[in-house]
């Protein structure tokens, strides 16, 4: 098997197990602005307002709708000194 076609395969071999390893990662739970204003006890407006603001990073689902991931709401809350009753200290 020539040089160049080896390394071809080595590189295919690299590639696939990169893959393997992004397709095992748990996945993260995201949230829709509802259960993300409930987990934070904030309003819906408030996570609206927080996201226009770029406090709080959002991504757009089917070009209308904003869902957050657990580690940015984990993010906004120790930021934002969210404490459990929803007020910030």
């Amino acid at each position: 098997m020539p040089k160049t076609e080896l390394l071809e395969w080595f590189q295919r071999i690299e590639k696939l197990e990169e893959f393997q390893k992004e397709a095992t990662k748990p996945k993260e739970e995201f949230y829709t602005t509802k259960e993300a204003a409930k987990l934070l006890r904030m309003s819906e407006v408030g996570i609206r307002k927080a996201r226009r603001e770029k406090r709080l990073k959002g991504v757009q689902r089917n070009g209308k709708s904003w869902e957050f991931s657990r580690s940015e709401l984990e993010r906004f809350k120790t930021r934002y000194h969210r404490n459990d009753s929803g007020t910030a200290q």
